[in-house]
Formats: structure tokens, C-alpha cells, sequence
């Protein structure tokens, strides 16, 4: 049986918490700092490896540190004042501003009593057996509904009806509308209900037979929980929904219809030039970095950073926000027409005003200026910093010949560890979601790896790299070394996207043998880059931390309790949206030791 390394958890979790421990300083890098808070929160909602103990702990501390030290580097550079970096960094704000609102206006209200949560207990363990009647006519359902109240068998009419209902639908309490579910519970088995209006018609829904759940103990806390959160979510979404009208009733808000129509106009031409090919495959189509720079040399400094494009009731917003709104938000084409262009476009403007509006809202309300959303943005900040700086080596990082055919064995002069992975790489964190759930419900990583992979190099022969030294595959490579056969990895950032891998196996090889086996070239390529970036990363990383220093507790650091439950958890947005619970920490720690070790010699 395969090993999955991970569990993807999206509900509510409860948290332990160590209030006296949470803000005491872990780790310094330069003017920045690690809490226990931050270092828990993030080694916690990380996958890893499963292994336990001072090593992990802090290979981990490092790797945060590594982040740390290079974002100091990208703020010395001026690169959070580089107009797409910082109109990401805004845009992050924007969303996690939102959350914030949500938050206050919406979550610390809600109030669940103890009869609703005896309530929501009695249904839970319950599996009702129903079956309905439907007509878009009023007086067709009163007629059925009276030969019903006459005797008539509610099988009988449904049987005669078109495209009738085959066999009876399980109901459970939080898995359709409050309201249609108080229906169905508030009959006995045998009974049917009035009938009812909604969005599809007129329903008279009729219980057949009630089972209990045997999966369900009404007892125990996970369930309570259970309960509690799908009574959470209920009244947080008609709380939400009451203040969306309240906030949004009486506004006024005037958008540039002639501005948006020549936008259109220049994104489709642009759009229908650069992908004239995906017209024909059938492509989703993203407005990305080379869209943009076209768009952007279309229109005038003047005319998008200036005008007025969407006039709100004291300040407003130009033409550019909503371009890079559009980037930020992986606006889709399906398809390549000034129509659908349109049609597209003035969806996501509406989306981008109701944004702008609770950003402006959340502002208003000096939500940014609390200490969670403070903490929030600078542990953000200083991940996406630290991602764009080292993008720009990947993107420099270039290698010859000699360096491809180039094998080091310093670690090993007879013989080398080598492992053969099978690997999904994809840029798209939505698609990471869907995977490891996927995973979770049983699917094949193969099966998945043919469908998700996104690496060019190893499409053909679906995900799988073939055999390469563990020593020249950088993160994917030391991974491989400890894992046993079968384990599934990941996700690890990468340069490109997000890596989950799959061990196939491993061996030990001569180095006369090695040096005999004929490697794809292509696979070679990618080891070689990976061990180069390593390589650099380190070297600069040392380099950073004598610039700025560091400092490590690590007195502290051994005494901070942690779960070793491997998670990958997403952050449900108020009002809409998600993002990572916290960002990726890439593993980097191999630094450190180089660090160390030149500190020590005397």
C-alpha cells in the first residue's frame, strides 16, 4: 500500500495555542524577525517529510531564514518599487483586507446557541429516504398535492410523471439548504410535505424511510464540530449576504463604458494575434506577462494611470488597476472572440468594483493598521520578495556543455545513490488542491501525473524522470534519498510551479557503471540546472547572512511543542477567493552548515 506523505485539511481546525511562547523572538535575520507563532504556523501547515525531531525542526528554521535574508536583499535592490511587484503586493493586500472585513463584520457576530446545536445533533446521524414531485405549474402541483390529501400513493403519481425520479435520494443535514432540509426533517417517515416554491419550480417532497448513520457518532467531539461549523457556515452566509446588500444599496459608482469598450478592443486584437493557434485547440486563454506589456505600450502613461476609469464616491480607480486585477486573478477566454472579450471583461469589471468597494470599506475601518493583518502581509510580503529575486537568478541562470557532462562524486568516490521519480509539475496552486484530494480519495498518481503534469521535458513518458544521481537533483533529489519506495512527496515550490513526486525506486551504482549509462540529455539538463541553482542559492545565502547576520535560539527553538501531522491547507477568503493557508517554504537550509562550519574555524 502506497504512502501519502500529506493530508489535505480545508475545514476548521482547532489550534493549540501557546500564548505565553507565541510572540518570544526564535530567529533574527538583519532587522527581521521569527516568532514561535510564525515558525509553528508554518512548519505546521507545510508538507515534509515523515520524519521527526531536531533535524527537521530545524532544516526547517533555516529555510525560513533563507527567506528572511533575501527579501532584506530584494527590499535593498528597490524591487517591492518595480511596478509589477508592487501592484502583486497590492493586490495581495487588497485580498487579505477583504478577509479582515469579513472577519469583523461578519464572523465575530455570529452566535450559535445550544438548542441549535442539539438540534443540528438529533439530524446528523440521520439518512432520509426521499423522493419529490416538481411542476413549473402552480395548479398542477395543488392538484397533485390534493389527490394526494385524497389518498392517492405518491409512487403511483410519481411513476407517471416525465422523466421520473428512479430510486429514492439520500438526505443528510448539511448537504442542501437550511430551508428545503427543515422540510424534509420536519416529516416522519410515510408523510409528504406541502407544496413549496423555488428557483427550479414547485417541489412536494415526500419521505419514504429513515436509516441512521453508522459512520456517525452524535457523541463524540469530532461531530459536535461538525455541527457547529456547518451551523457556522449557514449563518455567516445570510449575515454575509444582509451586509453585501446593506454595503452596496445606494452606492454610486460610475465606470468608463467608452474606456472598457477600447480596452476590449486592443486586448482582443492583442489576444488574437498572440494566440492564433489556441483558437483551434480548444485553449484557455490568460492574460499574462507578454498580454500585458502589449497592452500596456498600447495606451498612454496618461491614459492608464491617470484618467479615471472607475469614479467611486470620493477617489477612484485607473484603467491599470483593473488591467493588473485582471493578471492577478487568472481571467480566463474560453473563447477568442471581441464578443466573448467583452463579455468576460465586463464580468470581471463588476467583480472588481465590489472588490474595490470592500477594500475601501476595510480601509475606512483602519483594518489596516491590526496586528493580524500586519503579521499577515509582512510574512507574505517577505515570501513574494524572496521568490521575485530569486526568479531573476533562475531566469539568468544559464549552463554549457562541460557543466552538463561534469559528474561529482566527491561524496561518494565508489559509488553513487540514484532513484527513479515519477512527478507532477504544474504553476496552478488550484490544481495542487485538486490533486492531493485526488490522492486522498485513492486515485493513481500515475493516472494523475499523465493528466496534471505540466514539465515539457517529461510529458511523454508521463511524469516519469528515469534514473538520475539523488546528488544532482537538488530538493527532488534530496527528498528521493530518504524516502522509501512508493512515498509521494511535495508540494515543493519550484522555480517553475509546484512539484508533488512519487518514488519509484532507488539504487546504488559504480561510478564505473554510472559513467557507462547513457542519460537523456533533456532529463541531464534539468539536474544540471536544479544542482546550479542550489549550488548559487547557497553561496548567496551565505553571502546574505554575513551582510546582514543572523541569530538563532535554539534553546527556544528545541522547546517549542509541534504537531508532525503533515497538512496543505487553504485559507477560505470572507466574501469570496482563497489563497495558501501561508506561504510554501521552499527548502534551503544546506547554507547554513557552510555558514556555521567557516564561523567555526579558528
Amino acid at each position: 500500500m502506497k504512502k501519502v506523505l500529506f493530508t489535505i485539511i480545508i475545514s476548521f481546525l482547532p489550534i493549540i495555542s501557546f500564548a505565553q511562547d507565541n510572540y518570544r523572538i526564535l530567529a533574527r535575520a538583519g532587522s527581521t524577525t521569527i516568532t514561535v507563532d510564525e515558525f509553528r504556523d508554518r512548519y505546521e501547515f507545510m508538507p515534509h517529510l515523515n520524519y521527526t525531531g531536531d533535524e527537521l525542526q530545524k532544516e526547517f528554521l533555516y529555510s525560513l531564514l533563507t527567506e528572511k535574508l533575501w527579501a532584506l536583499e530584494a527590499r535593498k535592490l528597490r524591487l517591492d518599487t518595480i511596478e509589477t511587484v508592487n501592484y502583486s503586493l497590492k493586490s495581495l493586500s487588497k485580498l487579505l483586507l477583504k478577509d479582515e472585513l469579513y472577519r469583523k463584520e461578519i464572523e465575530s457576530k455570529i452566535v450559535i446557541s445550544s438548542e441549535e446545536i442539539k438540534d443540528a445533533l438529533l439530524k446528523i446521524g440521520k439518512v432520509l429516504k426521499t423522493a419529490y414531485l416538481v411542476s413549473k405549474d402552480s395548479s398542477e402541483i395543488y392538484r397533485l398535492y390534493n389527490s394526494l390529501k385524497s389518498g392517492a400513493d405518491f409512487d403511483s403519481l410519481l411513476k407517471v410523471r416525465t422523466g421520473g425520479q428512479p430510486k429514492p435520494i439520500d438526505v443528510k443535514f448539511g448537504e442542501i439548504d437550511k430551508t428545503i432540509e427543515n422540510i424534509f426533517f420536519s416529516l416522519k417517515p410515510g408523510e409528504f410535505s406541502q407544496p413549496y416554491r423555488t428557483d427550479l419550480g414547485w417541489f412536494i417532497v415526500h419521505v419514504e424511510g429513515e436509516e441512521s448513520d453508522i459512520t456517525i457518532d452524535p457523541s463524540s467531539d469530532k461531530v459536535r464540530n461538525i455541527a457547529i461549523s456547518v451551523l457556522k457556515e449557514r449563518k455567516s452566509k445570510a449575515a454575509a449576504s444582509e451586509y453585501w446588500d446593506k454595503i452596496f444599496a445606494g452606492r454610486k459608482v460610475n465606470a468608463k463604458r467608452n474606456i472598457l469598450e477600447a480596452f476590449a478592443d486592443s486586448l482582443f486584437s492583442i489576444l488574437n494575434y498572440t494566440y492564433a493557434n489556441a483558437k483551434t485547440a480548444g485553449e484557455n486563454i490568460t492574460i499574462n506577462d507578454l498580454v500585458l506589456t502589449k497592452v500596456l505600450k498600447i495606451f498612454s502613461e496618461d491614459e492608464i494611470s491617470t484618467l479615471p476609469f472607475v469614479e467611486f464616491d470620493s477617489d477612484y480607480a485607473v484603467l491599470k488597476d483593473f488591467i493588473y486585477y485582471l493578471v492577478y486573478s487568472k481571467i480566463n477566454f474560453r473563447e477568442l472572440t471581441n464578443t466573448n472579450v467583452r463579455v468576460v471583461l465586463s464580468k470581471a469589471l463588476k467583480n472588481f468594483i465590489e472588490n474595490e468597494i470592500l477594500y475601501r470599506e476595510a480601509i475606512s475601518l483602519g483594518l489596516d493598521n491590526i496586528p493580524s493583518f500586519r503579521k499577515d502581509i509582512n510574512i507574505w510580503t517577505d515570501y513574494y520578495l524572496s521568490e521575485v529575486l530569486m526568479q531573476k537568478m533562475t531566469d539568468n541562470l544559464s549552463f554549457n556543455q562541460p557543466e552538463i557532462n561534469e559528474v561529482d562524486f566527491q561524496t561518494s568516490p565508489d559509488s553513487i545513490l540514484q532513484a527513479n521519480i515519477i512527478e507532477i509539475l504544474t504553476d496552478n496552486l488550484n490544481e495542487v488542491e485538486i490533486i492531493l484530494s485526488e490522492l486522498h480519495n485513492g486515485k493513481s498518481f500515475e493516472e494523475l501525473a499523465a493528466e496534471y503534469n505540466q514539465r515539457e521535458l517529461t510529458k511523454k513518458s508521463g511524469g516519469e524522470w528515469g534514473y538520475f544521481p539523488v546528488n544532482k537533483g537538488g530538493e527532488i533529489g534530496r527528498a528521493a534519498s530518504k524516502m522509501e519506495t512508493g512515498q509521494i512527496y511535495g508540494p515543493i515550490k519550484m522555480p517553475e510551479g509546484y512539484s508533488l513526486f512519487k518514488l519509484l525506486d532507488k539504487r546504488a551504482i559504480t561510478v564505473k557503471n554510472q559513467s557507462e549509462e547513457t542519460e537523456n540529455p533533456k532529463l541531464v539538463q534539468i539536474q544540471t540546472k536544479l544542482t546550479k541553482l542550489n549550488s548559487l542559492i547557497n553561496q548567496k545565502t551565505v553571502e546574505l547572512a554575513d551582510k546582514y547576520g543572523i541569530e538563532i535560539n535554539e534553546k527556544l527553538l528545541m522547546s517549542i511543542e509541534l504537531s508532525e501531522v503533515n497538512m496543505f491547507t487553504y485559507r477560505l477568503i470572507g466574501f469570496g477567493g482563497k489563497i495558501a493557508a501561508l506561504p510554501i517554504t521552499i527548502p534551503m537550509f544546506e547554507w547554513y552548515k557552510f555558514f556555521k562550519g567557516r564561523k567555526e574555524i579558528p
